[in-house]
């Protein structure tokens, strides 16, 4: 088994990071990266089995680290349309027509082919109106 190390440590890797393929997320990947880096270092420099457990962690550790580096990276660019799945946002700056007055500071008004909740300052229906802001589901509306 001893004279399989850097063999085993590789296979194992390259299988963890087949297996990634299969599962979801990207976890299996990093530790298959460590188990092909463990591999290398023991090509080269052969430890004995606590060594290796050691070099396996340290190379998960960084591993790790570099995903989690790399793919929060990649979240937090929103890219050219960052709000393409808000679509309530997307409505800010708007003009549109009240289709009930608001009284007592809510109201509703016609967006394209849906009627949303408004709140703002009291008036009448056909009232056009800016949205302001967003709140859950209710637009925040001001005088046009």
């Amino acid at each position: 088994m001893q004279s399989l190390g850097p063999y085993l440590w590789i296979i194992g890797g390259l299988i963890l990071s087949i297996l990634e393929l299969f599962a979801p997320g990207i976890y299996l990947m990093w530790f298959g990266l460590a188990g092909v880096a463990t591999g290398a270092l023991l090509w080269f420099w052969p430890l004995g089995f606590i060594g290796e457990l050691m070099a396996f962690v340290t190379f998960s550790l960084i591993a790790v680290a570099a995903g989690y580096l790399l793919t929060r990276r990649a979240t937090d660019n929103e890219g050219e349309q960052p709000l393409l799945n808000r679509r309530a946002d997307q409505l800010i700056g708007r003009t549109v027509v009240l289709t009930s007055g608001i009284e007592n500071g809510v109201g509703r008004v016609s967006v394209d082919d849906t009627v949303w909740r408004a709140e703002g300052p009291d008036m009448p229906a056909g009232a056009r109106v800016i949205i302001t802001g967003v709140s859950g589901t209710v637009l925040k509306v001001k005088e046009a």
